[in-house]
């Protein structure tokens, strides 16, 4: 555990020196074709991370590498989304045995693939905060309204508002989706942040 803890550390650390560095200085796996495609937009993602609350996203990662015990099946699945089955992903364990819903080998790979849902979106002119949840969670097996109302209260963004990754916006609406979907959000900034920037 201190070996993990003491990586932790430095891999916070090297994140916010490369995060200082990039703002003092500013100029500069193959993927299964059935999977969505979109653009990798993972340009500046350290950016996404906040700082002021170091130590909770410390203890945060330290209990994402040690394994989750959450209850959860989506935190279960690693696939905090509840991304149901359907096309081949990255990152998917071998065995599929929940039937319903895919299953990663780690939340950073369900993390990416939430990523790359969300850009597909944004192709298809799925764009304003409403329009993702209504299309992520269709009213037809969902209270889509109470998600909405949902993730606007987490982010602080009104229904219309069209979050953009190259604003960081990525960061608090995944962590938004999660909450809802799982009742809990477990994962660090540095966690998700890696997953968007794997997509």
């Amino acid at each position: 555990m201190r070996k993990l803890i003491a990586s932790v550390f430095f891999f916070v650390a090297a994140a916010s020196g490369l995060l200082l560095f990039s703002k003092n200085n500013k100029p500069k796996s193959t993927e299964k074709k059935t999977e969505p495609e979109t653009a990798t937009g993972a340009m500046g993602v350290l950016g996404l991370i906040n700082s002021s609350s170091i130590l909770d996203e410390i203890l945060k990662e330290v209990t994402t590498m040690s394994g989750s015990t959450s209850g959860k099946r989506g935190i279960r699945n690693n696939n905090p989304g509840n991304i149901r089955l359907g096309a081949n992903w990255q990152g998917m364990r071998e065995v599929q045995d929940d039937g319903a819903f895919v299953q990663f080998v780690d939340a950073k790979y369900g993390i990416r693939a939430m990523t790359r849902i969300l850009d597909n979106y944004k192709k298809r002119g799925v764009k304003t905060v409403e329009q993702i949840i209504n299309t992520w969670a269709p009213p037809v097996e969902n209270n889509t309204q109470s998600y909405v109302n949902s993730v606007m209260k987490k982010t602080g963004w009104p229904s219309f508002y069209i979050p953009e990754k190259s604003r960081g916006d990525y960061l608090p609406l995944i962590k938004a989706i999660i909450f809802h979907e799982n009742g809990e959000q477990p994962y660090s900034d540095l966690t998700i942040v890696e997953g968007i920037g794997m997509a």
